[in-house]
């Protein structure tokens, strides 16, 4: 149960007693102040700081225990409704206010001008500045600011409700719906407001209703963001995060996750079977088959297929990283690729380099971390290996094969290939009997037999 209120702040402040010497300051005669308006950006926000807990009467008692008697209208919402929407509810409750009110004996002007400026306060896309005109409105009428109801009881009824209902039930706890049936026998009213959304309201009380409500949910993001200009050519596999941006002509593939803050420009095309986090990828950009967390992918540049980069990889416009490649504090400047089976962690890579296959960016020496960096123009070799700290100076090469110990000056060419020696018979004398042995004395033979026979002809 999550219980708000919008005056909770003003509750506690008159509770406390004042400090020594001082006196309390007199109400303003709205009796609220501007950062107390309801529904408010600040109300919102604070919203959000409060706890979450189960449906229980016993929860929401607790928390009238916090507010006096005499203050406050409260908003009630149920932490197992997950698609609740508090605005939808709140216009639907106020509506139900303003019904009633209109088929009442007597009611004055005001009324309903103030339903009318409660339901404005609600559905203002700016709600701080209807919230400025909802004050100008009651203090002209001198008049005090009111609650908004959103859960339709007063907080001293429910507290005299609460205070009555049992626990003689399976669970042996009190059941808020039980409270509803209390206010009655008090003579209170109480009103049931339709819903016309039935998800807003369903309850997820297991690990399958979890399921049921996520997988609506999932479907009303795909749907949104397909009817702003996204492609998903498969929403069913397609999860994406209230949090993610997405730009109009993206297209997601089938098995795309988005998460996080995330975020994916003009053009881009991401999937299929892309995990991305936290990540922003640029326009007309290509993510296949890859993982991506806390990265940023420039315009035009292609990753994956079976990439893996990592936070603080930062690839550059046209730049690629490849197949089997992982990256990790890595920033790869524009134009430069890294296109197969390599480690790149703790570097800078230049604009327009190549590194070649198989090459391994050595940055830990057992206890530090050390960086490389790597010049623009610069080609390497397949099978390389730079030991950090190194650096390789603009338009230099690496030869096959070649592990950097030490810096290389621009336009330089560096390789540690020794000579090759090929050691005769070595596989006979040290592994003998094996099969490599064995098929290397039937080659032996075959050799000397066909060199038998070209000396007799």
């Amino acid at each position: 149960m999550r219980l708000l209120s919008c005056l909770q702040r003003q509750a506690e402040a008159g509770e406390r007693e004042p400090a020594s010497g001082t006196t309390s300051p007199e109400p303003e005669e709205t009796g609220l102040s501007r950062d107390a308006l309801p529904l408010s950006e600040e109300e919102r926000d604070e919203a959000e700081d409060l706890p979450l807990d189960c449906w229980t009467a016993a929860y929401v008692d607790s928390e009238l225990a916090r507010l006096r008697a005499s203050q406050c209208l409260s908003c009630s919402l149920s932490s197992d409704l997950a698609l609740e929407s508090c605005t939808a509810c709140s216009s639907a409750l106020l509506d139900a206010w303003r019904n009633r009110l209109a088929a009442a004996d007597t009611v004055t002007q005001f009324d309903l001008q103030l339903c009318e400026r409660l339901q404005e306060l609600l559905r203002s896309p700016d709600p701080r500045a209807a919230a400025d005109q909802l004050r100008s409105f009651c203090m002209q009428a001198k008049l005090p600011l009111p609650q908004l109801d959103i859960d339709g009881l007063f907080a001293a009824a429910l507290r005299a409700a609460l205070a009555n209902v049992g626990t003689h039930n399976s669970q042996g706890e009190k059941y808020l719906t039980d409270a509803a049936a209390e206010i009655l026998r008090a003579g209170g009213q109480v009103q049931a407001i339709a819903i016309d959304d039935s998800w807003l309201v369903a309850g997820v009380n297991d690990r399958v209703q979890l399921s049921e409500v996520a997988a609506e949910l999932n479907w009303r993001i795909c749907e949104s963001w397909q009817r702003a200009g996204v492609t998903i050519l498969d929403p069913a596999t397609t999860f994406i995060d209230v949090t993610v941006q997405l730009a109009e002509d993206v297209t997601l593939l089938p098995g795309t996750h988005l998460k996080g803050i995330s975020s994916i420009a003009t053009g881009a095309t991401v999937g299929p079977e892309v995990y991305l986090v936290d990540s922003s990828v640029g326009q007309r950009a290509s993510v296949i088959k890859s993982h991506v967390t806390g990265s940023r992918i420039g315009d035009d540049a292609t990753v994956g297929p079976f990439a893996y980069l990592r936070p603080g990889t930062d690839l550059g416009a046209d730049g690629k990283i490849g197949t089997f490649v992982e990256t990790k504090n890595a920033i790869i400047g524009a134009g430069s690729k890294v296109p197969h089976l390599s480690y790149v962690g703790d570097a800078e890579i230049g604009e327009d380099s190549n590194i070649g296959a198989g090459t391994i960016f050595a940055n830990y020496d057992g206890v530090n971390k050390h960086r490389s960096v790597i010049g623009r123009g610069v080609r390497s070799g397949s099978h390389n290996v730079f030991v950090a700290p190194i650096s390789i100076g603009d338009g230099a090469y690496t030869a096959a094969g070649t592990v950097v110990r030490k810096n290389v000056e621009p336009g330089s060419l560096a390789m540690s290939v020794a000579p090759q020696r090929n050691l005769s018979d070595w596989v006979a004398t040290n592994r003998a009997g094996t099969a490599a042995a064995e098929a290397a004395e039937a080659a032996k033979s075959a050799q000397k037999a066909s060199n038998d026979t070209t000396e007799k002809e």
